[in-house]
């Protein structure tokens, strides 16, 4: 982290986030909070993915017809 207490991405929030539940907690599981963190940004990177892969495809569809090709 830096600038004290502002966290620089989604991880450090998660982070951040994980370690306060887990000080209140009399058995805390670092293993589901990790697993958790790992689905989450693969979720990300995946939704971005195909939302990337969307939009090349209706551009492409749009553009199908136009005989200027750009590149």
């Amino acid at each position: 982290m830096t600038d004290g207490n502002i966290p620089r991405d989604f991880i450090d929030a998660y982070v951040d986030e994980a370690k306060q539940q887990s000080a209140g907690s009399k058995n805390p599981s670092t293993t589901s909070t990790y697993n958790q963190l790992i689905a989450s940004v693969q979720d990300l990177i995946t939704g971005g993915s195909e939302t990337t892969a969307n939009s090349i495809g209706q551009t492409a569809r749009v553009h199908k017809d136009n005989s200027v090709i750009f590149i």
